[in-house]
């Protein structure tokens, strides 16, 4: 309840009626903020009155529209010692403010405004033409466009281990969004890189091939794009061996730095390495090195310096005890003034594989990968404060992307979203993009908590003015509204002021402003800050420095007393009062209220009234609540207000036994407070015992401690108060008895029985202390209770305190339990041991009843004998302690003294503090004995070489070979003091080889030395250790000291070292010899010699000798093999390792992938560091075959006849981009359904090579192999072919290539010649040595028959047959009859004629039963018909035509005998397949054409001449015309015979004086032109 109302005149009525009527003036001036329905609803009774004060302040309350409201004239002098200012200068949630879109420093309170969040947005639908990762951006200026260079690219997601760099680069439009093709590429294809833009050109520096096989070293590519001119070029790469991918990469002052990356595939040469690239001069420089190899990180330039961002780091990591090479969050720094690195601030998450760019003012770092798995984050870093943002996320988590900064618009491209990076399996990479671009403003918000502008809870306040201090840049704005109210109901009720017209919302620019519309009583203020800027890109933003309120208050500083006690001290009440002005002045007030607080009707309170100028006290006591007599008020002033004590103390007999106190300050404004707490009057009193003494204490004094061991009968004193309970005052009159009793609890040992013994009762001395004598009980030893009891008769309330005093009562010896150290030990001497004897006693020690002695018989023993006297020990202080009955005596020794072996005697005499004896020991033993012990070194022995001889005694060290050492030490103590033994070689505290006595293993120190399990150790009465270890490649000298060795011994007493010079010398040269350098798989294999060839991928051996170049011994270990060259215009480097046994090594590695010639290759042998170069080999020009020889599909259109079977032409070509040098075996075979003729292989030499094509001519003879006859209609040729190029690779065919699935098949056609005897006439006589004329007709019922073949004509007698005629037919056409004259003289008696075609059987026929004709005569017939021989030409002609109709009637007989001939025989049976003697025809010469056919063969002369005459009657068959110019031919083979090819810049012509001029056309045919 408000009691008070400071404008009123109040001093002679009820505050509550002030207080009302005070609160309708508060209304009335804050209308504007208590309009709301709640605030009304809240106050029914008042409303009307609220209306009509409302409606007067609405008339009477200025306007200002703008955001300083005018200064207060009050506030204009000078701030007096009495104000209350509430500065606010940190703004951290732990101060009291909500920051929105604000982050607030958690050491100093600083708010800043937050950077805008960074949320990318995917480009599309016009997206990326391809996945890739591993490329990087730059920005091109003068087109607008932000260029992806590079790469590594999926060319088949379905496939692995097909991934590879990628020279491609694709362009993103900046105004539309939009990603576009480049029509240039990179001068050579490039991954892992990063770009830069100086000056403006862009360049792109660096490479990393993680799956090349075989291994392909980073060579530093720089390539170079200048944006004015569109061109590429390639600037100087990264120093010899130097070349890195995966490394850090960013400009500073004109300059390109590089740090950090690797160059291997296997990252093994991660390094630290930083150089500077001069884009002007095209040089590098080597920098100061990073204190970290690191790659696959990022390094941006950021305020002048370099920052290198996490990435695989190779650090010692503490809580592994090992060297680690991981994703990490180590940061450096590089200073470019001082070429200087130093470590940065570790970031919260370990990363690599990131991108990184600074945007407004941070380092944005996006993506990247951990061992635990793909980042999507984006992150806002500001390396100087520390400080980490937390962005938007990546499409999806990935790494290996790049990130670029176009002008506050950031964007992103491809990346790797793989499981496993460097992996050829489930390889995934991202065709996506995105985008951010900055907003054109950002802002934020600082909330207040409501403040409560009071010191303290007791008290009330009212604001007066608020300072807003902060600084705004250009482009800045800093605004701040308030809130006041009473409490927190009205804070959280009201609106933002202030307030402008029609309800309007303002706002406070930074300077002073006067609260005007803050009420007296609001002590509780809320305020909220607009932070907005608008310059995002350089982030400038406004500051808040502080806010400060000031106010005026009043408050209790003291709490009034909750009980007051009547006839009891004065009461002390301080409150705090801070005012302005000069006439400022202080009230407090005693009310009588009822228990809950409320006035009683009819009771008046009691009024204090101060005012600090004059010091006046003032009072008004209509009721006589206070006693007039200890009133007073005084006041003292500080930087804050004023302190008011008041006193005063009530009297007895008041109306009502509770009071409430308020309090109220005078100043600009009236702020007063009543009080939450009710003063009860209370007479409850407190009697206590408050001192305890004895003259048997054992502090020294009288004073007793809890705990403390007294004897029985032991006299003590009680001191006891008696005070009212809750204000310590003491009664002024009364009557109060008290007593001590005692209470004993025996030991266990004494049955642990309890005894009570009851005091004697004593008045007690009002208004001061009173004293009680007693004695403790002497019965029984254990814990004593001492407690206290009290009565009264008179009318109080008494609350005695029990005091429960403990001490112990003793009655028992004490007993020594144990000893530090244990008796009889043998152990180190010291110069100050502690020595303790624990004892059991109840009752404890001191040192008024126990001394201690001392023996130490190097000091002490004078008799010489050995042996400890009563009058030889010395005194000793000592000291105790205890825990319950467990009692501690500790000495301190100096027994340096003595010698090994020799005793300390300790010797107790004395009692407890109870009188009981601690136990006599006889002089020569003491209460307690040890020996001391004389700490001694290990010390060496002996050192000798194990395997050196004595003439060369100095050890040899040869990288992968043993060595020995032997090593003998000990120990005057004893051996096993000994803990370790350890030989350093070379100055060096971490080369060498140590044994550990504890575990009895033999250790190296570091990798540079291998221990052998050879290495043992025996013990006797030495330690005899024989180190046996190997050297490895990695140690190297160390430097000045060669030769040097160190035996350190270390026991339990120290470490003791030797040093000898001049034992041994690392011997590191090598002896290496090349034995052969072969190409050992495939089909072709031998030494690799100038111009061979090998087919891409197939394995090399190399052989070589290697032997240690000093000793000459063999050498076995580890090598490793590094090849450098190009195929081609590329280049090809790479390298493996392996295992030198005895002195010989056998490496295998690949010859590269692809096609070409390989040269300039240097081949060299190193240690397996690649720290020294044993050989180096030059290898010669090698033929790299990338693919097999293809047999070309065949141009054979259709096959042969199988009747013409002798003479099958086959051209084979074959599609070779290396070397054929060997023969192709091509192999053919006759095959139909019903049966396959035997195989017949060819094997040849090429003809000609010609566009690509290596060319074969084979011409097969199969007319042997079978009789066509037999063969069915679906008869054809198969072939197939085999053969090796000069690399070895078997010859292939796009379709098939063996017996099964032939490369050719060829039709065989069913044409072919048939010759049959159609008609035989016969005229002349029978007269026997007569002349008979034949006329035989001949009928070609198939082909035309170009060979020359014979008509044989055979008499027969008595089964005799004799040759007597032959004619020769040159040819017959195609369903051609002819007529053969010839004679024969007529044998005598009865014989047969037999007329054959083709008798010799040198041609195959489609039938051969119808070229025979036979008749027999006998002497009876005297002529023979001539009718068919007479016909003239007209019949002849006939007999043709005859013939051709005939031919088509197969079947029927073609002509009959001579009307006196006898019926012809049957034909003769088909005889089979001749037997052929021909040779094949040789292959024509340079490929002229087909060839020239061979003449007809050589037949016998007939011995008969005929009528061969008549033959000239019949018609002959015309040659074929000549090819007319125009005319073409499918393909070379058709061509006329007689030519040679010329080949000149105009084309292919083929010319021959027959044939004339053919030229050759584009699709391979041929046309004649003249």
């Amino acid at each position: 309840m408000n009691l008070w109302t400071p404008q009123m005149n109040c001093s002679s009525r009820v505050f509550e009626e002030c207080a009302l009527e005070d609160r309708l003036h508060r209304r009335a001036r804050l209308f504007n903020r208590l309009r709301s329905p709640l605030s009304m609803a809240s106050r029914p009774s008042m409303q009307l009155a609220f209306a009509f004060w409302a409606v007067m302040a609405m008339l009477m309350m200025p306007y200002d529209g703008s955001f300083s409201q005018p200064a207060d004239s009050t506030l204009e002098e000078e701030w007096s010692a009495h104000e209350v200012i509430t500065v606010s200068n940190g703004f951290n949630a732990s101060d009291g403010f909500t920051p929105s879109n604000i982050t607030v420093d958690s050491t100093d309170g600083t708010p800043y405004l937050n950077r805008p969040v960074i949320n990318m947005q995917t480009v599309g639908p016009s997206g990326m033409l391809f996945s890739r990762a591993a490329g990087c951006l730059a920005y091109n200026e003068a087109v607008d466009e932000a260029m992806l260079i590079g790469g590594r690219e999926d060319p088949n997601p379905s496939q692995t281990g097909e991934e590879g760099p990628t020279d491609f680069i694709e362009a993103f439009t900046m105004s539309n969004q939009t990603w576009n093709p480049v029509p240039d590429t990179l001068p050579q294809a490039q991954a892992y890189h990063e770009c830069v833009t100086v000056q403006g050109k862009i360049y792109a520096i660096g490479d990393y091939h993680p799956t090349a096989t075989p291994e392909v070293r980073g060579e530093g590519m720089v390539h170079i794009f200048d944006t004015n001119t569109n061109n590429w070029s390639t600037g100087n790469t990264m120093p010899s061996t130097m070349g890195v991918g995966l490394a850090g990469m960013d400009t500073l002052d004109g300059f390109i730095y590089v740090a950090g990356g690797v160059g291997r595939k296997d990252r093994s040469d991660i390094t630290n390495r930083t150089m500077r690239y001069n884009p002007a001069t095209d040089v590098w420089d080597y920098m100061a090195n990073m204190s970290a190899p690191r790659h696959s990180f990022e390094l941006v330039t950021y305020h002048g310096k370099l920052y290198a961002i996490g990435g695989v780091v190779r650090l010692f990591d503490a809580a592994l005890n090992q060297t680690t090479t991981a994703p990490a969050n180590h940061t450096e720094v590089y200073d470019p003034s001082t070429n200087t690195w130093t470590n940065g601030s570790d970031l919260p998450f370990k990363i690599a594989g990131h991108a990184a760019v600074v945007h407004n003012d941070e380092i944005v770092i996006a993506g990247g990968l951990s061992n635990s798995g793909r980042y999507d984050q984006i992150r806002g870093y500001n390396p100087l404060t520390g400080e980490l943002h937390a962005h938007g996320n990546l499409h999806t988590p990935m790494y290996d992307f790049d990130l670029l900064n176009v002008n506050g618009t950031l964007l992103y491209a491809g990346g790797d979203t793989s499981n496993y990076r460097f992996s050829t399996w489930s390889v995934s990479y991202s065709a996506t993009s995105a985008t951010y671009t900055n907003p054109g403003e950002q802002s934020g918000a600082l909330i207040s908590d409501v403040f409560d502008l009071r010191s303290g809870v007791e008290s009330s306040a009212t604001p007066l003015w608020i300072d807003f201090d902060g600084t705004t840049p250009p482009g800045t704005e800093l605004t701040l509204q308030y809130k006041t109210g009473a409490n927190n109901a009205e804070i959280s009720n009201g609106v933002w002021r202030p307030i402008g017209p029609n309800q309007t919302s303002l706002s406070l620019t930074v300077g002073n402003h006067t609260l005007s519309d803050a009420m007296p009583g609001d002590a509780f203020v809320q305020y909220q800050i607009s932070f907005k800027t608008t310059n995002i890109s350089q982030w400038i933003t406004p500051s808040l420095h502080q806010i400060q309120i000031a106010s005026e208050e009043a408050r209790f500083v003291t709490l009034p007393p909750s009980v007051m006690n009547p006839n009891a001290a004065v009461n002390e009440v301080q409150t705090f009062h801070a005012a302005y002005g000069a006439n400022k002045s202080y009230t407090m007030q005693v009310l009588p209220t009822t228990y809950d607080g409320f006035s009683i009707v009819g009771l008046e309170p009691a009024m204090l009234s101060y005012e600090p100028a004059t010091s006046v006290l003032s009072v008004v006591d209509p009721d006589g609540i206070l006693r007039p007599g200890d009133l007073a008020a005084s006041h003292t002033i500080s930087q804050q207000g004023d302190l008011v004590d008041w006193s005063f103390a009530v009297n007895d007999g008041l109306s009502s036994p509770y009071l409430r106190l308020g309090v109220v300050t005078h100043g600009l404004q009236s702020t007063f407070y009543n009080t939450s707490t009710i003063t009860t009057i209370d007479n409850q009193l407190k009697v206590e015992v408050v001192q305890l003494t004895s003259n048997f204490s054992s502090q020294g004094d009288s004073s007793t401690e809890p705990g403390e061991t007294y004897p029985g009968d032991a006299p003590m004193t009680a001191i006891v108060d008696h005070v009212f309970s809750n204000s310590d005052a003491r009664l002024l009159n009364g009557l109060i008895e008290a007593r001590i009793n005692v209470d004993v609890q025996a030991t266990v040992e004494l049955g642990g029985a309890f005894y009570t013994n009851p005091g004697t009762w004593t008045a007690l001395t009002t208004g001061s202390t009173t004293s009680i004598d007693f004695e403790l009980p002497n019965g029984t030893s254990g814990d004593a209770r001492i407690w206290l009891e009290a009565r009264t008769s008179d009318d109080l309330q008494l609350e005695v305190m029990a005091y429960n005093q403990s001490v112990t009562i003793n009655i028992e010896a004490p007993v020594l339990t144990s000893t530090t150290p244990t008796a009889g030990a043998y152990t180190n001497e010291q110069e100050l041991r502690t020595v303790v004897l624990n004892y059991h006693d109840v009752g404890g020690f001191s040192n008024a009843t126990v001394q201690g002695f001392i023996w130490i018989e190097a000091l002490h023993d004078a008799s010489g004998n050995g042996q400890a006297e009563a009058n030889e020990y010395q005194q000793h202080p000592l000291m105790f302690s205890n825990t319950g009955n467990e009692w501690s005596i500790t000495l301190l020794v100096n027994e340096s003294a003595n010698d090994d072996h020799q005793t300390v005697r300790i010797w107790l005499k004395g009692m407890d503090l109870a009188g009981y004896s601690i136990g006599e020991a006889p002089p020569e033993n003491g209460t307690l004995w040890w020996e001391s012990r004389t700490p001694s070194k290990g010390e060496l022995v002996a050192l000798e070489g194990i395997g050196t001889v004595q003439d060369e005694p100095v050890m040899r060290l040869e990288p992968t070979k043993a060595f020995a050492w032997r090593v003998e030490v000990t120990d005057t103590n004893r051996l096993s003091d000994i803990t370790r033994v350890s030989l350093l070689l070379g100055n060096d505290p971490t080369l060498g080889l140590r044994y550990n006595s504890n575990l009895g293993t033999c250790e190296a120190l570091d990798a540079r030395i291998q221990v052998t399990a050879a290495c043992t150790a025996t013990s006797g009465s030495t330690l005899v250790i024989e180190f046996h270890a190997v050297v490895d490649w990695t140690f190297v000298t160390p430097g000045t000291n060669d030769g040097r060795i160190e035996v350190l011994i270390e026991d339990y007493d120290g470490a003791n070292s030797t040093l000898f010079e001049g034992m041994w010398t690392l011997e590191r040269s090598m002896d290496v010899a090349l034995d052969s350098l072969m190409d050992i798989e495939g089909a072709v294999q031998g030494d690799l010699v100038e111009g061979w060839s090998i087919i891409s991928g197939e394995t090399i051996r190399l052989n070589a000798t290697i032997n240690h170049l000093v000793s000459n011994t063999s050498y076995t270990g580890p090598v490793s093999v590094y090849w450098n060259g190009k195929l081609q215009s590329d280049r090809w480097s790479g390298g493996t390792s392996g295992d030198a046994s005895d002195g010989h090594v056998s490496i295998e590695f690949e010859a590269p992938l692809g096609a070409g010639l390989l040269f300039d290759t240097t081949l060299t042998i190193w240690d397996p560091y690649a720290s020294q170069e044993l050989l180096q080999i030059e290898l010669p020009t090698l033929r790299i075959d990338g693919a097999a020889p293809v047999l070309l599909d065949s141009t054979l259109g259709s096959g042969s006849s199988r009747f013409h079977l002798s003479g099958i032409e086959i051209g084979a070509n074959i599609q070779e981009a290396n070397l054929w040098s060997s023969n192709l075996t091509l192999t053919c075979q006759v095959r139909s359904l019903e049966q396959s003729w035997p195989e017949l292989s060819l094997s040849k030499a090429s003809s000609t090579v010609y566009d690509g094509k290596t060319m074969f001519s084979f011409i097969f003879d199969f007319s042997s192999l079978g009789d066509p006859s037999l063969l069915s209609t679906q008869a054809s040729i198969a072939c197939w072919a085999e053969g090796l190029d000069d690399a070895g690779w078997n010859l292939q065919a796009s379709t098939g290539n063996s017996n099964l699935d032939p490369w050719l098949i060829l039709p065989l056609s069913n044409e072919g010649p048939d010759v049959a005897i159609n008609d035989v006439t016969v005229s002349g006589t029978k007269e026997s040595g007569t002349t008979m004329r034949l006329g035989i007709q001949l009928l070609s019922a198939g082909e035309a028959i170009d060979e020359p073949f014979n008509v044989s004509i055979f008499t027969e007698i008595e089964g005799e047959r004799t040759l007597v005629g032959r004619e020769v037919v040159s040819k017959i056409g195609m369903n051609t009859v002819t007529t053969l004259r010839s004679t024969l003289t007529v044998p005598s008696g009865t014989w047969t004629l037999h007329i054959e075609a083709d008798a010799e059987q040198l041609m195959w026929e489609v039938d051969e039963t119808n070229n025979a004709w036979n008749a027999t005569f006998s002497p009876a017939q005297t002529s023979f018909g001539s009718a068919t021989m007479l016909a003239g030409g007209a019949v002849g002609i006939a007999i043709i035509g005859l013939g051709v109709v005939l031919l088509r009637r197969r079947g029927e007989a073609l002509g009959s005998p001579a009307l006196d001939a006898v019926e012809p025989t049957p034909k003769k049976p088909l005889r089979g397949p001749p037997q052929r003697t021909s040779e094949p025809k040789a292959k024509p010469a340079g490929l002229k054409g087909p060839p020239e056919r061979k003449g007809p063969p050589e037949v016998p002369t007939s011995t008969v001449d005929g009528a061969s005459a008549l033959d000239a009657l019949l018609p002959t068959q015309s040659t074929a015309g000549e090819a007319t110019i125009g005319s073409s031919v499918n393909e070379w083979s058709e061509l006329p015979p007689g030519g040679e090819y010329d080949y000149g810049l105009g084309g292919t012509l083929y010319k021959g004086e027959q044939c004339g001029t053919w030229r050759m056309n584009e699709d391979k045919t041929f046309t004649k032109i003249e």
